[in-house]
């Protein structure tokens, strides 16, 4: 039943909507949309010569002598995550070529992380063999983007938070390879998913429209050998009945002069349209153009008709499953060789469809785990709260939206089961904590997730091709196959020998790999062994079937503080077991034996970020919110006060002060204070005798972590300073007499010693009371030595 509904759920996020009504108009669009139909574009200069002509089509549209299965892969978005997939899709396509002849690769999809290892696979599929992942397109296009390179302060605006410097960069690495030829006869369909920041109306009926935000990108790429750009195009069904976009392209019949530099930027523009995660990066400007349903086009759009911004594709369609269905049964046909191919969908349609049995989708989602996961609690009546009440709606909205044409699919095809893939995750990843942006904060987390991916891909194969592919792998052939072969020495029990090749590894890979089955090993443990379906990991079974999880050789064993404990969610539980083990944050600046403050550092540099988000904002109150929100959100990491902040309290004493750390250390809860207290202000200001006060104070304040929660914080602080008073004593230059003083020594100057007690909500509003002891009281008055006052007020930071 679990694997029945993970299908339906794959199958829910990788497609595109249904062909459009017959007959729809466009109308004139809102917000910046064009403001009519979009005229037939001037004749194109013909497009080149395909690389190879196409074999005729087989009568009947089956192989003539069994050809390769058709193949589509999908991937989903998954932010740092596409360290991941990166990995599992080098490895996959390596598989291939080790094999060829099981399977042909023609169309690739995905959306936001996942349309940029779209293109990583297209184009490792149509590249000579890479033996060594560590020289792979996939490596190359992933595991250098870290947060240093993304985050760039002066680059922080009002509405994004990350450089697009380092995918540049990364753009870079492509192209030197996109130059370098891809292999003759190559063709392969890459569909994107983007989403428009403003929606367009779309006509559906003379005085019905419809906003349109989400955009299907199809593009062909034909390789043309070595030396010459792939021949890029837009691939345009003219039978849809409502505008399609065409990425501004223009034909290239040589691969090797400016226009195949330019086509290949626009490629990447909508990659990085697709990737433009909101807040995380700028919107991304595309040029494009829109079809004319009652007009014959061409494929190419030389002279863009639009620009208009785009975000994260992921929006509303992360996983186009639907989108890669549709484009296969419109336009893929079988040769009288039994291989398949793209018809030019502006011809006349021809027999030899390939059949829906023969083609195999691939759905890959990082997020599909093999192992059980936490469910969310059933509410209850004991279980009131607003807040986390609205945050699961909205997640279960947001992830709906994400997995709608996935939903739409499965109850459009009945069979889709049986003719999709649906890729595991068997062991965690790292990179998928903190909403899968765990991954940027450490390259060490990128790779270890890579060579994750690879593993699972590995075990996706089956019968000889994993015979053939253990021999492949348990070579010396490239050295960066290594880990590879140290981690599935370590999770398949039948591949123990394979272990041997962990040694002079880097630790820290080590001690991810057993941070991984520890983590396996909590999930599973008290879960009943028969329950676990088929597919279930090894190490899985094992825990709930009561047995010891292993240690791997060089890593300490820490027993019983593997189990996840009460309370403890997936991110503090595996950051607890780097700690345990030592891990060393590089990245974060800590040594190994500093790794219990990695929760405390990734937490520093999410607020360093949301502080310069919030300085962006155009006015005070907009800054105040924005960080005040976001701030309470990364409390739940970790808590820590923040490193400097002053306050002002109003009360039966009027006080401003500030707590500060004039050092970096990585215990931030115990930190100086300085305070001015001013005592019976009102006195001034009325007829009454004269007997302001004023305190020049400061100490020391303790912030224990377990006294707050993300929106409440408690603290505690001693000071030690001297009041001045005005009518008694003349601050403290005469004889401060029981008639000065009024019958209370407290009104005199002298030293006092206080200790408060502080309550604060989500860091701003700020509740004290403050208890004050003279220590050398006047003799006149032996009761008045004590003191408390109280405030309310708000802290700046």
């Amino acid at each position: 039943m679990k694997r029945t509904l993970r299908l339906v759920a794959a199958a829910c996020a990788l497609g595109w909507a249904a062909p459009p009504t017959a007959g729809a108009q466009q109308t004139p669009p809102a917000s910046g949309a064009p403001t009519a139909a979009p005229a037939a574009e001037p004749p194109a200069p013909a497009p080149p010569a395909a690389p190879a002509a196409e074999p005729p089509v087989a009568a009947e549209g089956m192989p003539a002598d069994g050809g390769p299965r058709s193949l589509a892969l999908v991937v989903s978005g998954g932010v740092s995550l596409g360290a991941y997939e990166a990995g599992w899709v080098h490895y996959a396509s390596e598989a291939g070529k080790q094999m060829p002849g099981r399977v042909d690769l023609k169309l690739v999809a995905g959306a936001s992380a996942g349309s940029v290892n779209s293109l990583v696979v297209a184009m490792n599929h149509c590249l000579p063999k890479t033996p060594d992942p560590q020289d792979s397109v996939a490596w190359s296009a992933w595991i250098p983007i870290g947060y240093e390179s993304l985050f760039v302060e002066e680059e922080v605006s009002g509405i994004n938070m990350f450089s697009r410097a380092p995918l540049l960069e990364a753009g870079e690495r492509l192209w030197k390879v996109w130059r370098g030829g891809l292999r003759q006869g190559c063709d392969i369909l890459l569909a994107v998913s983007t989403t428009r920041f403003d929606p367009i109306n779309i006509a559906l009926a003379e005085d019905l429209t419809v906003p349109r935000q989400e955009e299907k990108f199809v593009l062909r790429i034909r390789g043309r050998g070595p030396g010459r750009a792939p021949m890029l195009s837009n691939y345009i069904d003219p039978d849809v009945p409502v505008p399609q976009p065409k990425l501004r392209i223009v034909p290239d019949a040589e691969g090797t002069g400016r226009a195949a530099r330019e086509n290949f930027e626009n490629l990447r523009d909508l990659l990085f349209a697709s990737a433009a995660f909101p807040l995380a990066f700028w919107p991304q400007v595309l040029s494009f153009c829109l079809t004319d349903p009652n007009a014959v086009g061409t494929d190419y759009c030389q002279k863009a008709q639009y620009r208009r911004f785009f975000i994260d594709g992921g929006v509303f369609d992360n996983n186009p499953l639907r989108l890669s269905l549709d484009l296969a049964r419109r336009g893929l046909r079988r040769d009288a060789t039994g291989r398949s191919h793209w018809r030019d969908l502006r011809e006349p349609e021809q027999l030899g469809g390939v059949p829906d049995d023969d083609m195999l989708f691939f759905y890959l989602d990082p997020d599909t785990a093999a192992f059980p996961v936490g469910q969310s609690e059933v509410i209850t009546s004991e279980q009131p709260a607003v807040l986390p009440l609205a945050g699961r709606l909205l997640s279960g909205f947001a992830n709906t939206a994400r997995a709608k044409e996935l939903y739409r699919l499965a109850e459009r095809e009945k069979k889709l089961s049986s003719r999709m893939r649906l890729t595991r995750n068997h062991y965690p990843t790292m990179s998928g904590l903190l909403g899968a942006f765990m991954g940027f904060f450490e390259r060490d987390f990128r790779e270890f997730d890579f060579y994750l991916g690879m593993y699972d891909a590995y075990l996706e194969a089956g019968g000889d091709v994993v015979d053939h592919m253990r021999s492949v792998v348990a070579s010396d052939e490239a050295p960066g196959m290594r880990p590879l072969q140290c981690m599935i020495g370590w999770f398949d029990s039948s591949a123990e020998a394979l272990r041997a090749r962990c040694s002079g590894l880097d630790r820290n890979f080590l001690v991810m790999l057993q941070v991984a089955i520890d983590r396996v090993h909590s999930a599973c443990h008290d879960v009943d062994a028969e329950t676990l379906p088929d597919y279930t990991t090894h190490h899985c079974r094992r825990a709930a079937e009561g047995h010891d999880r292993p240690v791997v050789t060089g890593v300490a064993d820490i027993g019983g503080e593997v189990l996840r404990r009460q309370g403890e969610d997936d991110f503090a539980h595996a950051m607890r077991l780097l700690a345990v083990y030592q891990f060393h944050f590089r990245d974060l600046g800590l040594e190994p034996h500093e790794a219990r403050y990695g929760r405390i550092r990734v937490r520093r540099k999410l607020l360093k970020m949301i502080r310069y988000l919030a300085r962006a904002q155009p006015t005070f109150a907009d800054r105040t919110i924005v960080e005040t929100a976001l701030r309470t959100g990364v409390n739940g990491i970790a808590y820590e006060p923040p490193r400097d902040f002053a306050y002002f309290l109003a009360g039966s004493a009027f006080e401003v002060g500030a707590s500060f750390l004039p050092f970096d250390w990585n215990r931030s809860f115990l930190r100086f204070h300085g305070a001015l207290q001013l005592v019976d202000l009102g006195s001034l200001l009325t007829p009454s005798e004269d007997l302001f006060r004023f305190t020049l104070a400061g100490g020391l304040e303790l912030h224990p972590p377990s006294f707050s929660t993300p929106a409440l914080q408690s603290f505690v602080g001693v000071r030690a300073g001297y009041q001045f008073g005005t009518v008694p004593d003349r601050l403290g230059t005469r004889d401060c007499t029981e008639e000065r003083a009024f019958g209370d020594q407290r009104n005199c100057s002298q030293f006092v010693l206080q200790n408060y007690w502080v309550l604060t909500a989500i860091d701003r509003l700020r509740f004290q009371v403050t208890f004050e002891f003279f220590p050398f009281p006047e003799s006149y008055d032996d009761k008045g030595i004590y003191d408390i006052q109280f405030g309310i007020g708000y802290q700046v930071f």
